[in-house]
């Protein structure tokens, strides 16, 4: 199922593939958010927990979550991860390309799968209807795809409640701080 390879897609990054070739597919990730970044590492994590079921990738998802996240939201949204993946699994016929996180050539650049999951994500997030039908689409090979939308859903709802309470709390820290003038 798997092989190791936002609304609006990242830049493209062309590279050489082994026969010489351009593959124009890759689309590097600097324009991701941090908690975008996170997700992808631990989406890439699982990715790799499925092909060697008896590493520490499982763990290390989890972990990446609970030290990105802390431990309220980590847990939440890892498990939102894994489910939108085991849910993508089932919907997919074909493999979900990845790159390897642990790879320091390798992890700065976007398969185009996984380009297409944070664009569901980024488009759940902003309320982009068309943007987000477009990604499932291309994603999920014209299958029906309702529920893979609905687990993303959950993991944009995840990480805008951990968006809010930073802002609440930057917020309380802001109005707590004492206020001092010179006359």
């Amino acid at each position: 199922m798997f092989n190791n390879a936002s609304p609006r897609m990242p830049a493209r990054n062309t590279s050489k593939t082994q026969n010489g070739s351009q593959d124009k597919t890759d689309r590097t990730t600097l324009d991701l958010s941090e908690p975008e970044r996170q997700v992808l590492t631990a989406l890439r994590q699982f990715c790799i927990g499925y092909i060697t079921p008896n590493s520490d990738m499982w763990e290390a998802a989890f972990d990446t979550c609970m030290r990105e996240f802390g431990p309220t939201h980590g847990p939440k949204i890892g498990v939102a991860v894994m489910k939108s993946l085991k849910v993508l699994r089932i919907t997919r016929k074909t493999t979900f390309r990845f790159k390897n996180p642990n790879c320091r050539c390798c992890r700065g650049i976007l398969s185009d799968h996984e380009a297409y999951f944070l664009g569901v994500l980024r488009a759940w997030r902003s309320n982009d209807g068309l943007a987000r039908q477009t990604q499932i689409i291309l994603l999920c090979e014209g299958e029906d795809a309702e529920s893979f939308s609905d687990r993303v859903k959950v993991l944009a709802v995840q990480l805008d409640e951990l968006s809010a309470s930073y802002d609440q709390k930057r917020s309380l820290k802001s109005r707590n701080r004492l206020k001092i003038t010179y006359r």
